[in-house]
This record gives C-alpha cells, structure tokens and sequence, in this order.
C-alpha cells in the first residue's frame, strides 16, 4: 500500500516480520478507516523518514503483528516468498532489523502465532467494533490460553490458573467448557478464585487512567491454564462480565476453544 496523505485522519500503519499477517491485519484495517498502510519490512521502508513520520502523528494507529519463528517460516514456505529454509529466517532477520526503531512505537500487538487467517481477521474486526483508534479509553483484551501451547506474545500481564482445581477430572465437567454454567461455578466457587478476580479488576481501575494518558489502545491480559477449556475461561468470562458492568470497553478471546 502505497503512503496516505497527512490530512486523513483515520489512518494506520501495520508491520511485522513477513509471514505474520501483515497484509490480512491491514485489509480488515482497511474496511473501516480511511487508509492503511502495511510494511513488512522484505523491502526498506519506501519514501521518509518512518521514525519521524510515526513521532509526528503520521498514523494515529499503528498495529504491529508478531509471531514465533517457526510459525512465520511454515507460511513463508508455504506461500513460496523464499524457496529455502535459509532463505526464509534471513529473510526474517532482516526485517527486524529494517523494523526494530518502530517497535516500540506500536500501540497494538497482535500474537498470530496460534491463529489461522479467518480468526486473525476476525479478532482484528472484534477490535475494530469495540473502537480501536477510535476511544480516549484502551480497549481490555482478555485471554484465555494453554500453558502447553505457549504463552501469548502480545500480554502486558499474564496469570496461572493451575492451583485451582481442575474441572477436566470431574466427569460431569470434562466435554464442558469454561463457557458452560456448570464449569464457571464449579472454579469460581473455590477459595483461591474470588481473590484472583478481584486482584484482576483492581489492577484494572487502578491503572485504567494511567493506561489513558499514555495513549495505550489496547490493554493485554492473559490467564492460562493446562488445557485451556476450562479453568482460565471460566476466569476470563467473569472478569469480562465484571469490567463490562463498569462500562469499560472489552472483549474476551478463547484460543483454544475459538473466540
């Protein structure tokens, strides 16, 4: 995509390592705000100074994507952009080298580590629809996730559900999920539940304004457990009803489960 002018207002710019859905990320983008630009950093940056453009307000929103090696190489490959394994990690390398003055200047982050193209499309609309960019208030993204299948990339905190009990050796429980009444009940009942919640919904009231006045746009918080079904849902479903009722703007995501 070619540069936006400076008078459009709702503008972005997304960039990432190639092979972590640069392109797809900015395409939803696209649907709704008035220009987008996508980077993946294969190719210098096209034309000025992008360090200067970012500080100057260029994009109010810039989303960078992000994604384990072994994951980007796999859709490297697959897409035929490289014709070697060597090829495809210097590739990689590269990248972020040409990107690494910009990273810290995202204001979102995307982990598609785990996701295929229709649910990174879809969590990018979810955050669209809760008014990413668009807020004076960031936008709390809660998920749950399996310890196994490794840690999101993109939380700014991330909790351990695994002293609770698991409802997986209650046979009742086990085709259930943490989406299921049963299952919410059965962990938030227990002792060790009611304070991890509370400490999760402080921590947000107490930093929300903070979050506000430096311009965060999203806000990351993780909870896993073993499985990611039961547990670390029933969690997030709950501290997602409880910042819903205090009108703060959020959204839940499930990995293992589907959003």
């Amino acid at each position: 995509m070619e540069d936006g002018s400076p008078g459009e207002s709702r503008c972005a710019l997304v960039f990432g390592p190639p092979g972590t859905g640069v392109m797809e990320v900015a395409d939803e983008l696209a649907r709704l705000l008035d220009h987008v630009d996508a980077w993946d950093g294969s190719e210098p940056w096209p034309s000025g100074d992008l360090l200067e453009l970012a500080d100057a307000g260029r994009w109010p929103l810039i989303v960078r994507t992000e994604g384990r090696e072994s994951y980007s190489l796999r859709r490297l490959l697959a897409a035929g952009q490289v014709d070697s394994l060597g090829a495809a990690l210097q590739l990689i390398e590269l990248s972020r080298d040409r990107q690494s003055g910009m990273r810290v200047r995202a204001r979102v982050v995307l982990d598609v580590s785990q996701l295929g193209e229709e649910t990174l499309r879809a969590r990018v609309r979810t955050l669209l629809e809760a008014g990413l960019g668009q807020r004076p208030t960031p936008i709390v993204v809660l998920e749950s996730f399996a310890y196994p299948r490794g840690v999101p990339l993109d939380l700014d905190w991330c909790w351990d559900a695994r002293a609770l009990r698991n409802p997986y050796w209650e046979e009742a429980l086990r085709p259930l999920s943490g989406m299921d009444l049963m299952v919410q009940q059965f962990v938030l009942q227990q002792p060790l539940a009611k304070p991890l919640v509370e400490g999760l919904e402080l921590l947000v009231l107490e930093q929300m304004a903070a979050w506000s006045d430096q311009g965060r746009q999203t806000i990351r918080l993780g909870i896993g457990c073993t499985g990611g079904f039961h547990r670390s849902v029933a969690l997030c479903e709950e501290l997602w009803r409880r910042l819903s009722q205090r009108g703060f703007p959020v959204v839940r995501w499930h990995r293992e489960i589907g959003d």
